[in-house]
C-alpha cells in the first residue's frame, strides 16, 4: 500500500463534507492538488501552513485514487519565487501531484496537526 498526504485545514475539508470527493481551493487555478511523501509532510506544513487554523492531514490510499498521480518537482504558485530546487532524477524528492478531484473513499485517515512551543509543526503520527 502506498500513501500520499495532503494538508488542509478543518475548515476546508468539513465544508465539503456532504460531497463524496474533495478539492482543495487551488484546484481549478492549478489543474492539480499538492500532496507530499511522508518524509515532505513537516517542511511543507513549515513552509505553508505556518499562519493555518486547525490544519489536518489527509492520509490517502494511492491505489483507491480515481484520478492520476504523478510525481513532480515542487513549485507553489503563491511563493513561485521561492521555488524550492529539487532533482527530478530523484523520486524522493518529488511531489505527488493529484490530477482531478480526490475521492474520498481513498481517505484512510485524517490526523491532527501539532506544533510545539514555537509554533513549528511536529510529527503525531
Amino acid at each position: 500500500m502506498t500513501t500520499i498526504y495532503h494538508l488542509t485545514t478543518e475548515k476546508e475539508f468539513f465544508a465539503q463534507l456532504e460531497s463524496e470527493e474533495y478539492v482543495s481551493a487551488g484546484f481549478e487555478a492549478e489543474g492539480f492538488m499538492h500532496f507530499s511523501q511522508e518524509h515532505q509532510i513537516l517542511g511543507v506544513a513549515n513552509r505553508f501552513y505556518r499562519e493555518a487554523e486547525s490544519p489536518i492531514l489527509l492520509v490517502v490510499e494511492v491505489e483507491k485514487l480515481t484520478a492520476p498521480v504523478k510525481y513532480e518537482p515542487p513549485i507553489h504558485p503563491r511563493k513561485s519565487d521561492e521555488a524550492l530546487t529539487q532533482s527530478e532524477d530523484e523520486p524522493s524528492d518529488l511531489f505527488p501531484h493529484l490530477y482531478g478531484k480526490l475521492n474520498k473513499t481513498a481517505i484512510i485517515n485524517i490526523l491532527p496537526m501539532r506544533r510545539d512551543e514555537s509554533g513549528e509543526y511536529i510529527r503525531v503520527w
